[in-house]
């Protein structure tokens, strides 16, 4: 596995969904260190070899970080975050400047395999703290692995190959390597959640990669900057080659994160503090200020808007409503209304809109709606996440997407690693809240129920197909090379689809 450590807040941020609703109590708040005997006793059970990841759009919907009462204050340095995320970037900063202890050096050659571990100790210990969790570095590490379920998670899996490039780079001269300085990097990585929801790279990974070509030297990745940023051109493909710029101070103009210096981040086009933004401001989901939140408005601009009270209107917007409420659907008006304590009816959406797979969800306080044994679709109960090992009343209950409330008989289950190729399986219903019946890339076969392969180029298929090759149209494609159709295919990189062929990209300037 190849991880480029640039991308790391990217892929973070794509892959969790950053933190859990303010107001709730997240389960599994302890630091990694704490877990890491529930995460280690996934490792025999689920297989990490060629395991494919997967992904889609429904996954990634519950993007909640944001703002809450008590927001930190602005910070013309980019380095506060508003409402109650302030929290979790004090605890950033802190895990970026504090030596985490002894640390062996890694060399690069390890390092991306090493920087997966430590990340996904991380998640596999911060479980039920992010909407996007898992319960084991082994199911974790299988989604990071590839992608078979949705072509939007290639950026994703092309980051991940990304560590070849630095390799290379490193080895021809371009960057100058400190494996200390990865070795501390990684542990820090491993040693807190916070990290995990950084919008930029932590300081402390900041000198693991020196650059050695200056301003205005042509580039393909941040790394060989001097600088640190490598801007690319108008075409926003990665195949196409950039220049190796200073970041942007405030008020310059951006087009991503990176390009920005320190850690201001870049909100409509110019670069600005990640914190204490006031009404109608232009935003990103974490830069509001008290008692506001990121609203993208009739004119798809996204700008802070005020939370409302018990009573009032909201949206879909798991922040619209002010801490210790959420936004129950109500005809064409929905209103903000009081959380609901554990043990209590609520109402079930399934999905991730009930807070599925463990994820805190908005109705419950710290707690999430599965459906109720045995009654109406839409009737449930909040209940506390659970833990690898101990007992489930429903599916959904389980933190991690590489669960599931096995044995389920009248209510009773217990929390299991999902099983592995030839296992006998139970086919998913994300509706209930189970996305998967197999541990990646294994599927589940709707006649045999057993964990089998994904089906390949060629094949029928329902919504998973092998590494590298997306279903479409109930068929898995290939990707299209340039000159074939890409009505159901993707093009490979390089290439993008006009009139339904692949053609050439044209990298174009500034």
């Amino acid at each position: 596995m190849r991880l480029a450590l640039s991308v790391m807040p990217s892929l973070i941020i794509g892959l969790a969904a950053c933190a859990s609703p303010a107001g709730s109590a997240a389960a599994g708040t302890g630091t990694a260190a704490d877990a890491a005997a529930v995460a280690d006793s996934g490792k025999a059970a689920a297989t990490t070899d060629t395991i494919a990841g997967t992904g889609g759009d429904a996954l990634v919907t519950d993007s909640v970080t944001g703002t809450r009462d008590g927001a930190a204050p602005s910070d013309t340095a980019g380095d506060a975050v508003g409402g109650a995320d302030a929290m979790a970037a004090d605890a950033v900063a802190d895990a970026s400047t504090t030596d985490t202890g002894p640390s062996e050096p890694v060399a690069i050659e390890q390092l991306q395999e090493a920087f997966a571990d430590a990340y996904c100790t991380a998640m596999a210990s911060c479980g039920g703290a992010f909407s996007f969790s898992f319960s084991s570095t082994a199911g974790c590490k299988a989604f990071l692995s590839g992608s078979g379920y949705d072509s939007s998670f290639d950026d994703l899996i092309a980051a991940v190959k990304a560590g070849d490039d630095l390799i290379a780079a490193v080895k021809a001269g371009k960057i100058k390597y400190s494996p200390e300085a990865a070795g501390k990097c990684v542990a820090a990585i491993a040693s807190t959640c916070a990290l995990l929801t950084s919008k930029k790279q932590p300081a402390v990974c900041k000198a693991v990669f020196v650059g050695t070509l200056a301003d205005q030297a042509a580039c393909d990745i941040n790394e060989v900057c001097v600088s640190g940023w490598c801007e690319r051109p108008d075409s926003d493909d990665s195949s196409c080659p950039g220049t190796c710029r200073l970041p942007k101070p405030a008020g310059g103009a951006c087009q991503l994160d990176d390009g920005c210096a320190g850690n201001l981040v870049c909100i409509e086009g110019k670069c600005a503090a990640n914190g204490g933004g006031k009404p109608d401001d232009p935003c990103i989901d974490t830069s509001c200020g008290a008692g506001l939140y990121c609203s993208v408005s009739s004119d798809i601009k996204s700008v802070c808007v005020a939370q409302s009270g018990e009573g009032g209107k909201c949206s879909a917007d798991a922040l619209s409503c002010k801490a210790g409420l959420y936004c129950q659907p109500s005809g064409n008006f929905p209103q903000c209304t009081k959380q609901i304590a554990i043990g209590q009816p609520c109402k079930f959406q399934g999905n991730f809109g009930s807070g599925s797979s463990g994820e805190v969800a908005p109705a419950c306080v710290g707690g999430v709606c599965v459906a109720k044994q045995g009654g109406a679709a839409d009737e449930g109960v909040c209940v506390t996440p659970a833990k690898l090992g101990q007992p489930c009343v429903a599916a959904g209950q389980c933190i991690g997407l590489d669960t599931m409330c096995a044995d389920l008989k009248d209510a009773k289950g217990t929390c299991s690693l999902l099983p592995t190729k030839g296992a006998a399986c139970t086919v998913p219903n994300p509706m209930i809240g189970q996305f998967f019946g197999c541990i990646l890339p294994y599927i589940c076969d709707e006649t045999a129920k057993k964990c089998v392969d994904p089906p390949s180029a060629g094949q029928p298929c329902s919504t998973t197909c092998a590494p590298g090759v997306n279903c479409n149209e109930g068929l898995c494609y290939a990707k299209a090379k340039i000159g074939e159709s890409c009505g159901f295919a993707d093009c490979v990189k390089g290439a993008s689809c006009v009139n339904d062929k692949c053609v050439a990209v044209i990298c174009t300037g500034e």
